[in-house]
């Protein structure tokens, strides 16, 4: 196997070692072995069939580079490794066991130069073929453990000893004088758009208790979207200062339900086949009310507040009925009840079993004009 560089090259066993005349062979037959002749003993060598290849759409990466290794039979091109017991305590660093190692400086100066340079400390691409029909990757990371499995890391302890991890980004590479980077990751289209951007294996995840851990934040991370003119809009945050004290939301099949740290049930939205109307929470500006507002299809939609068991449904404040009150149990008034002058009966109180008014008199007699009398099971205003 050939590296097209002059003067320079690599050979795979059983392959002659010949120098590329000119340091990059092209227009070769043979998108395999090629012979020349050198001093009367004939060579073999490997065709530039990368860039000889017109499906690929690729000119630059031979025709660019210092060395560029080809593989002849489709195999590994090029193996590179390192062990950490070969590490010697004298070398000055523990961090430097390195499979394999690449760099790129961007120090063109835009002032001097006047143009913006991308560079790339490594490059990869993976094509897939018309007619193909094997899987194709950009690269995979394999991490493997051979070793106890360590406790998972955390935002607050992101690597422990005895960790093994297969993709590790980190910004700032230990220098001094630097500025925080850009992103860690940026997907992006490149003339065609990805069907999804990050998926989790259904068991790719180490399993706690049923749970697996896809993604940790901590105390103030957001997760935005941004509206069509890239404003930032919408998020989900926590600040959360004490894990006790958390509220987690849990979708299940029957809805979703808001648990805290110890598993109880906090709140519930439930799911209904076929929902046609559902409930509102309506906030306001100042000076007005808030509301509980039924919603949906159907032109009325009544509003059901229900309590479990024996228990009842309370207002710890003023109660105003503005619309139908209606009570399909006991309604106990414990405070003051309060209707609006003008009224000569409360046609919208509707209970279908027991009204319990502590102190309201039965008849009108000898009682002040406006108050309130059950005269014959109706509540009435007193002439």
């Amino acid at each position: 196997m050939i590296v097209f560089l002059a003067g320079l090259f690599f050979t795979i066993p059983a392959l002659a070692q010949v120098p590329c005349p000119g340091g990059i062979i092209t227009n070769c037959a043979s998108p395999y072995y090629n012979s020349a002749t050198i001093g009367g003993t004939t060579h073999l060598y490997v065709a530039d069939w990368l860039t000889g290849g017109s499906s690929y759409q690729l000119s630059w990466p031979v025709t660019g580079a210092n060395a560029a290794i080809l593989s002849p039979n489709g195999q590994i091109a090029l193996t590179t490794a390192s062990r950490a017991s070969q590490l010697s305590n004298s070398y000055g660093s523990l961090q430097t066991t390195i499979g394999t190692a690449g760099f790129a400086f961007n120090d063109d100066v835009f002032a001097t130069s006047a143009r913006h340079v991308s560079v790339y400390a490594g490059y990869d691409e993976a094509q897939t073929l018309a007619g193909s029909s094997g899987t194709t990757y950009g690269r995979e990371i394999d991490a493997v453990n051979f070793g106890s499995a360590a406790t998972p890391t955390s935002p607050g302890t992101p690597e422990v000893y005895g960790s093994t991890m297969a993709l590790w980004l980190a910004s700032g590479g230990g220098h001094t004088g630097i500025t925080d980077s850009t992103e860690a990751i940026g997907i992006k289209d490149n003339g065609a758009r990805f069907q999804t951007g990050i998926i989790f294996g259904a068991n790719a995840l180490t399993n706690y208790s049923g749970f697996g851990y896809a993604m940790r934040l901590a105390k103030g991370h957001i997760i935005q979207w941004h509206d069509a003119s890239d404003a930032a809009g919408p998020n989900i945050t926590s600040t959360v200062a004490t894990a006790a004290n958390s509220i987690s939301m849990q979708f299940q099949d029957g809805g979703v339900s808001f648990v805290n740290q110890t598993g109880g049930l906090d709140a519930s939205i439930q799911a209904i086949a076929n929902a046609a109307n559902g409930v509102a929470l309506v906030p306001s500006i100042a000076g007005a009310p808030v509301q509980v507002a039924a919603i949906g299809a159907d032109t009325n939609v009544e509003l059901n507040l229900t309590a479990k068991g024996t228990y009842a449904v309370y207002a710890a404040s003023p109660f105003v009925a503005s619309s139908t009150f209606e009570a399909n149990g006991n309604a106990v008034f414990q405070g003051t009840l309060t209707v609006s002058t003008g009224l000569t009966t409360v046609q919208a109180l509707v209970v279908t079993t027991t009204l319990a008014l502590p102190g309201i008199p039965t008849t009108c007699s000898g009682h002040p004009t406006n108050s309130v009398a059950a005269v014959a099971g109706v509540l009435t205003l007193c002439p």
